[in-house]
Protein backbone atom coordinates (compact mmCIF):
# COMPACT_ATOMS: atom_id res chain seq x y z
CA UNK A 1 0.00 0.00 0.00
CA UNK A 2 2.85 2.39 0.71
CA UNK A 3 4.20 1.75 -2.76
CA UNK A 4 0.83 2.54 -4.28
CA UNK A 5 0.60 5.84 -2.42
CA UNK A 6 4.10 6.73 -3.55
CA UNK A 7 3.17 6.01 -7.18
CA UNK A 8 0.11 8.22 -6.84
CA UNK A 9 2.22 11.07 -5.47
CA UNK A 10 4.71 10.70 -8.33
CA UNK A 11 1.85 10.94 -10.79
CA UNK A 12 0.70 14.09 -9.12
CA UNK A 13 4.22 15.46 -9.56
CA UNK A 14 4.26 14.67 -13.33
CA UNK A 15 6.54 11.66 -12.81
CA UNK A 16 4.21 8.94 -14.05
CA UNK A 17 7.02 7.03 -15.77
CA UNK A 18 8.81 6.66 -12.41
CA UNK A 19 5.57 5.45 -10.88
CA UNK A 20 5.19 2.76 -13.53
CA UNK A 21 8.76 1.62 -12.97
CA UNK A 22 8.14 1.42 -9.22
CA UNK A 23 5.03 -0.71 -9.73
CA UNK A 24 6.82 -3.08 -12.05
CA UNK A 25 9.69 -3.50 -9.59
CA UNK A 26 7.35 -4.23 -6.63
CA UNK A 27 4.61 -6.16 -8.29
CA UNK A 28 4.88 -8.85 -5.65
CA UNK A 29 3.63 -6.55 -2.91
CA UNK A 30 0.13 -6.60 -4.27
CA UNK A 31 0.00 -10.34 -3.86
CA UNK A 32 0.79 -10.07 -0.18
CA UNK A 33 -2.72 -9.06 0.45
CA UNK A 34 -3.83 -12.73 0.11
CA UNK A 35 -1.05 -14.24 2.11
CA UNK A 36 1.83 -14.12 -0.34
CA UNK A 37 0.04 -15.45 -3.40
CA UNK A 38 -0.72 -13.32 -6.36
CA UNK A 39 -4.42 -13.64 -7.01
CA UNK A 40 -6.45 -12.71 -10.03
CA UNK A 41 -8.22 -9.95 -8.13
CA UNK A 42 -4.92 -8.41 -7.20
CA UNK A 43 -3.77 -8.48 -10.78
CA UNK A 44 -7.03 -6.94 -11.99
CA UNK A 45 -6.73 -4.23 -9.34
CA UNK A 46 -3.18 -3.57 -10.42
CA UNK A 47 -4.16 -3.30 -14.09
CA UNK A 48 -7.10 -1.04 -13.26
CA UNK A 49 -4.82 1.16 -11.19
CA UNK A 50 -2.34 1.33 -14.03
CA UNK A 51 -5.05 2.32 -16.47
CA UNK A 52 -6.24 5.07 -14.12
CA UNK A 53 -2.68 6.26 -13.68
CA UNK A 54 -2.26 6.35 -17.48
CA UNK A 55 -5.50 8.33 -17.89
CA UNK A 56 -4.42 10.68 -15.11
CA UNK A 57 -1.04 11.19 -16.81
CA UNK A 58 -2.68 11.92 -20.15
CA UNK A 59 -5.06 14.37 -18.52
CA UNK A 60 -2.18 16.09 -16.76
CA UNK A 61 -0.16 16.34 -19.98
CA UNK A 62 -3.17 17.86 -21.74
CA UNK A 63 -3.70 20.25 -18.86
CA UNK A 64 -0.04 21.29 -18.92
CA UNK A 65 -0.21 21.94 -22.68
CA UNK A 66 -3.38 23.95 -22.23
CA UNK A 67 -1.77 25.92 -19.41
CA UNK A 68 1.29 26.66 -21.57
CA UNK A 69 -0.91 27.73 -24.48
CA UNK A 70 -3.00 29.87 -22.14
CA UNK A 71 0.15 31.49 -20.70
CA UNK A 72 1.39 32.21 -24.22
CA UNK A 73 -1.96 33.82 -25.12
CA UNK A 74 -1.84 35.82 -21.88
CA UNK A 75 1.66 37.10 -22.78
CA UNK A 76 0.47 38.01 -26.31
CA UNK A 77 -2.51 39.89 -24.87
CA UNK A 78 -0.23 41.58 -22.34
CA UNK A 79 2.14 42.75 -25.09
CA UNK A 80 -0.80 43.95 -27.15
CA UNK A 81 -2.07 45.86 -24.12
CA UNK A 82 1.36 47.48 -23.67
CA UNK A 83 1.43 48.54 -27.35
CA UNK A 84 -2.13 49.82 -27.08
CA UNK A 85 -1.28 51.78 -23.94
CA UNK A 86 1.79 53.28 -25.68
CA UNK A 87 -0.26 54.28 -28.74
CA UNK A 88 -3.00 55.60 -26.51
CA UNK A 89 -0.46 57.75 -24.65
CA UNK A 90 0.94 59.08 -27.95
CA UNK A 91 -2.57 59.80 -29.24
CA UNK A 92 -3.40 61.54 -25.96
CA UNK A 93 -0.28 63.75 -26.23
CA UNK A 94 -1.01 64.56 -29.90
CA UNK A 95 -4.63 65.36 -29.04
CA UNK A 96 -3.59 67.61 -26.17
CA UNK A 97 -1.11 69.40 -28.47
CA UNK A 98 -3.77 69.87 -31.16
CA UNK A 99 -6.25 71.16 -28.59
CA UNK A 100 -3.62 73.57 -27.30
CA UNK A 101 -2.93 74.85 -30.82
CA UNK A 102 -6.65 75.22 -31.55
CA UNK A 103 -7.17 77.13 -28.31
CA UNK A 104 -4.26 79.44 -29.25
CA UNK A 105 -5.74 79.95 -32.72
CA UNK A 106 -9.16 80.69 -31.21
CA UNK A 107 -7.61 83.28 -28.90
CA UNK A 108 -5.80 84.82 -31.87
CA UNK A 109 -9.05 84.98 -33.87
CA UNK A 110 -10.85 86.52 -30.90
CA UNK A 111 -8.15 89.18 -30.62
CA UNK A 112 -8.29 89.91 -34.37
CA UNK A 113 -12.09 90.07 -34.29
CA UNK A 114 -11.98 92.54 -31.39
CA UNK A 115 -9.41 94.66 -33.23
CA UNK A 116 -11.58 94.74 -36.36
CA UNK A 117 -14.60 95.73 -34.30
CA UNK A 118 -12.64 98.55 -32.68
CA UNK A 119 -11.34 99.74 -36.08
CA UNK A 120 -14.83 99.61 -37.53
CA UNK A 121 -16.19 101.63 -34.61
CA UNK A 122 -13.43 104.24 -35.00
CA UNK A 123 -14.00 104.54 -38.75
CA UNK A 124 -17.73 104.83 -38.19
CA UNK A 125 -17.21 107.65 -35.69
CA UNK A 126 -14.83 109.43 -38.09
CA UNK A 127 -17.11 108.92 -41.09
CA UNK A 128 -20.25 110.41 -39.56
CA UNK A 129 -18.93 114.02 -39.46
CA UNK A 130 -17.54 113.68 -42.97
CA UNK A 131 -20.84 112.38 -44.36
CA UNK A 132 -22.76 115.09 -42.55
CA UNK A 133 -20.41 117.76 -43.90
CA UNK A 134 -20.60 116.37 -47.43
CA UNK A 135 -24.38 116.25 -47.29
CA UNK A 136 -24.51 119.86 -46.14
CA UNK A 137 -22.11 120.90 -48.93
CA UNK A 138 -24.29 119.18 -51.54
CA UNK A 139 -27.36 120.81 -50.06
CA UNK A 140 -25.72 124.25 -50.24
CA UNK A 141 -24.65 123.63 -53.85
CA UNK A 142 -28.19 122.70 -54.83
CA UNK A 143 -29.49 125.86 -53.20
CA UNK A 144 -26.95 127.99 -55.11
CA UNK A 145 -27.86 126.29 -58.39
CA UNK A 146 -31.53 126.97 -57.77
CA UNK A 147 -30.77 130.65 -57.13
CA UNK A 148 -28.70 130.89 -60.32
CA UNK A 149 -31.46 129.17 -62.27
CA UNK A 150 -34.06 131.66 -61.07
CA UNK A 151 -31.72 134.57 -61.84
CA UNK A 152 -31.05 133.26 -65.37
CA UNK A 153 -34.78 132.71 -65.89
CA UNK A 154 -35.47 136.34 -64.98
CA UNK A 155 -32.80 137.55 -67.43
CA UNK A 156 -34.33 135.44 -70.21
CA UNK A 157 -37.74 136.89 -69.48
CA UNK A 158 -36.29 140.42 -69.69
CA UNK A 159 -34.57 139.66 -73.02
CA UNK A 160 -37.71 138.25 -74.52
CA UNK A 161 -39.26 141.69 -74.25
CA UNK A 162 -36.43 143.18 -76.33
CA UNK A 163 -36.28 140.49 -79.01
CA UNK A 164 -38.26 142.45 -81.56
CA UNK A 165 -35.86 145.40 -81.40
CA UNK A 166 -32.58 143.47 -81.35
CA UNK A 167 -33.33 140.67 -83.86
CA UNK A 168 -32.82 142.88 -86.91
CA UNK A 169 -29.60 144.36 -85.48
CA UNK A 170 -28.17 140.90 -84.78
CA UNK A 171 -28.95 139.74 -88.32
CA UNK A 172 -27.19 142.76 -89.81
CA UNK A 173 -24.12 142.31 -87.62
CA UNK A 174 -23.88 138.63 -88.62
CA UNK A 175 -23.92 139.47 -92.33
CA UNK A 176 -21.27 142.18 -91.89
CA UNK A 177 -19.02 139.76 -89.93
CA UNK A 178 -19.29 137.09 -92.64
CA UNK A 179 -18.41 139.58 -95.38
CA UNK A 180 -15.36 140.86 -93.45
CA UNK A 181 -14.04 137.29 -93.00
CA UNK A 182 -14.52 136.56 -96.72
CA UNK A 183 -12.55 139.67 -97.71
CA UNK A 184 -9.75 138.78 -95.30
CA UNK A 185 -9.54 135.26 -96.78
CA UNK A 186 -9.31 136.64 -100.33
CA UNK A 187 -6.47 138.99 -99.37
CA UNK A 188 -4.57 136.16 -97.69
CA UNK A 189 -4.94 133.96 -100.77
CA UNK A 190 -3.67 136.76 -103.02
CA UNK A 191 -0.58 137.20 -100.83
CA UNK A 192 0.23 133.47 -101.02
CA UNK A 193 -0.39 132.87 -104.73
CA UNK A 194 3.22 133.53 -105.74
CA UNK A 195 4.68 131.32 -102.95
CA UNK A 196 2.24 128.49 -103.74
CA UNK A 197 3.18 128.55 -107.44
CA UNK A 198 6.90 128.39 -106.57
CA UNK A 199 6.25 125.52 -104.18
CA UNK A 200 4.34 123.56 -106.82
CA UNK A 201 7.20 124.03 -109.30
CA UNK A 202 9.74 122.84 -106.73
CA UNK A 203 7.65 119.79 -105.86
CA UNK A 204 7.33 118.90 -109.54
CA UNK A 205 11.11 119.01 -109.97
CA UNK A 206 11.68 116.92 -106.85
CA UNK A 207 9.13 114.34 -107.99
CA UNK A 208 10.81 114.14 -111.39
CA UNK A 209 14.23 113.68 -109.80
CA UNK A 210 12.93 111.02 -107.45
CA UNK A 211 11.41 109.19 -110.39
CA UNK A 212 14.73 109.30 -112.25
CA UNK A 213 16.61 108.08 -109.17
CA UNK A 214 14.30 105.09 -108.80
CA UNK A 215 15.12 104.09 -112.40
CA UNK A 216 18.90 104.34 -112.07
CA UNK A 217 20.81 101.04 -112.28
CA UNK A 218 24.60 100.81 -112.59
CA UNK A 219 27.40 98.67 -111.16
CA UNK A 220 31.11 97.95 -111.43
CA UNK A 221 32.83 95.10 -109.59
CA UNK A 222 36.22 93.41 -109.75
CA UNK A 223 38.00 90.26 -108.63
CA UNK A 224 40.10 90.93 -105.51
CA UNK A 225 42.68 88.10 -105.82
CA UNK A 226 44.66 86.46 -108.64
CA UNK A 227 44.14 82.81 -109.60
CA UNK A 228 46.37 80.83 -111.96
CA UNK A 229 44.14 77.71 -111.86
CA UNK A 230 40.58 78.98 -112.39
CA UNK A 231 39.11 76.93 -115.25
CA UNK A 232 35.37 76.44 -114.73
CA UNK A 233 32.13 77.93 -113.40
CA UNK A 234 31.04 81.51 -112.73
CA UNK A 235 33.61 84.23 -112.13
CA UNK A 236 32.70 85.89 -108.81
CA UNK A 237 33.40 89.65 -108.76
CA UNK A 238 33.54 90.19 -105.00
CA UNK A 239 35.08 93.68 -104.86
CA UNK A 240 32.18 96.11 -105.37
CA UNK A 241 33.17 99.56 -106.69
CA UNK A 242 29.62 100.81 -107.37
CA UNK A 243 26.21 99.13 -107.15
CA UNK A 244 23.32 101.57 -107.79
CA UNK A 245 20.02 99.73 -107.63
CA UNK A 246 21.55 96.73 -105.86
CA UNK A 247 21.42 94.43 -108.87
CA UNK A 248 24.93 92.92 -108.50
CA UNK A 249 25.49 90.17 -105.90
CA UNK A 250 29.18 90.09 -104.76
CA UNK A 251 28.71 86.65 -103.18
CA UNK A 252 27.65 84.91 -106.41
CA UNK A 253 28.91 87.28 -109.16
CA UNK A 254 25.40 87.32 -110.71
CA UNK A 255 23.53 90.51 -111.75
CA UNK A 256 19.71 90.45 -111.41
CA UNK A 257 17.74 93.13 -113.31
CA UNK A 258 15.64 95.16 -110.82
CA UNK A 259 13.42 96.44 -113.68
CA UNK A 260 12.72 95.99 -117.38
CA UNK A 261 14.92 97.89 -119.84
CA UNK A 262 17.97 97.96 -122.12
CA UNK A 263 21.28 97.35 -120.36
CA UNK A 264 24.93 97.71 -121.36
CA UNK A 265 27.48 95.19 -119.97
CA UNK A 266 31.27 95.35 -120.21
CA UNK A 267 33.86 92.77 -119.18
CA UNK A 268 37.68 92.81 -119.02
CA UNK A 269 40.14 90.08 -118.02
CA UNK A 270 43.95 89.91 -117.71
CA UNK A 271 45.46 86.48 -118.44
CA UNK A 272 47.76 84.76 -115.97
CA UNK A 273 51.36 84.53 -117.20
CA UNK A 274 51.65 82.52 -120.43
CA UNK A 275 48.11 81.05 -120.06
CA UNK A 276 45.34 82.12 -122.44
CA UNK A 277 41.75 82.58 -121.16
CA UNK A 278 38.28 82.98 -122.77
CA UNK A 279 35.16 84.11 -120.88
CA UNK A 280 31.47 84.61 -121.88
CA UNK A 281 28.81 87.14 -120.83
CA UNK A 282 25.74 84.98 -120.15
CA UNK A 283 22.04 85.97 -120.05
CA UNK A 284 19.76 83.51 -118.25
CA UNK A 285 22.19 80.67 -119.07
CA UNK A 286 22.74 81.62 -122.72
CA UNK A 287 26.17 82.97 -123.82
CA UNK A 288 25.89 86.32 -125.64
CA UNK A 289 29.49 87.61 -126.27
CA UNK A 290 33.01 86.35 -125.54
CA UNK A 291 36.24 88.06 -124.44
CA UNK A 292 39.61 86.41 -124.92
CA UNK A 293 43.15 87.14 -123.69
CA UNK A 294 45.52 85.13 -125.93
CA UNK A 295 49.23 84.88 -125.13
CA UNK A 296 51.29 84.78 -128.39
CA UNK A 297 54.73 84.01 -126.91
CA UNK A 298 55.95 82.28 -123.77
CA UNK A 299 57.80 85.44 -122.77
CA UNK A 300 54.57 87.43 -122.48
CA UNK A 301 53.51 88.29 -118.93
CA UNK A 302 49.76 88.49 -119.65
CA UNK A 303 47.32 89.87 -122.20
CA UNK A 304 44.01 91.74 -121.69
CA UNK A 305 40.70 90.71 -123.25
CA UNK A 306 37.56 92.92 -123.29
CA UNK A 307 34.05 92.96 -124.77
CA UNK A 308 30.77 94.91 -124.53
CA UNK A 309 27.13 93.98 -125.17
CA UNK A 310 23.67 95.58 -124.92
CA UNK A 311 20.85 93.32 -123.73
CA UNK A 312 17.10 93.70 -123.38
CA UNK A 313 16.21 92.41 -119.90
CA UNK A 314 12.96 91.77 -118.13
CA UNK A 315 12.68 92.33 -114.39
CA UNK A 316 14.34 89.36 -112.66
CA UNK A 317 16.55 88.33 -115.64
CA UNK A 318 20.12 87.36 -114.67
CA UNK A 319 23.49 88.13 -116.29
CA UNK A 320 26.92 86.79 -115.27
CA UNK A 321 30.39 85.89 -116.57
CA UNK A 322 31.41 82.23 -116.96
CA UNK A 323 34.53 80.32 -118.03
CA UNK A 324 34.77 79.21 -121.66
CA UNK A 325 38.32 77.93 -122.16
CA UNK A 326 41.87 78.35 -120.87
CA UNK A 327 42.72 79.00 -117.27
CA UNK A 328 43.77 81.63 -114.74
CA UNK A 329 43.57 85.41 -114.51
CA UNK A 330 45.39 88.32 -112.88
CA UNK A 331 44.00 91.22 -110.86
CA UNK A 332 44.88 93.65 -108.08
CA UNK A 333 43.20 93.94 -104.68
CA UNK A 334 43.07 97.79 -104.67
CA UNK A 335 42.39 98.56 -108.36
CA UNK A 336 41.45 95.29 -110.11
CA UNK A 337 42.34 94.51 -113.75
CA UNK A 338 39.65 91.84 -114.14
CA UNK A 339 36.26 93.63 -113.90
CA UNK A 340 32.56 93.34 -114.77
CA UNK A 341 30.30 96.42 -115.30
CA UNK A 342 26.73 97.18 -116.39
CA UNK A 343 24.12 99.96 -116.43
CA UNK A 344 20.55 100.72 -117.57
CA UNK A 345 20.28 102.94 -120.66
Amino acid sequence: MAHLLRCFVLCLLNECSNAFSLLNNHNFSIGNVTGGLVTNDALENSNSFRQRLNQEALIRVALVQNVHSLMKDIMTVKNSMLVLETNSEKFKLATEKTIFQLEAEIEKLKTENQRLRNDNADKHQKLIPYVNGTFQTVKDSISQMQKKFHTRLQMIEERKSNVSSTAALETSLTKVSIEIKRLQTIEALKANVSSVAALETFLTKVSSQLGNLSKRVAFTAGVSSTSSSWSSGTLVYNKVINNVGGGHNPNTGIFTAPMEGDYVFYVSILSSGINSINIDIVQNGSSKVRAGAHVAHFTDQGETGTNLVTLRLQQGDTVWVKHNSGKGYQTHSDAPFTTFSGFLI
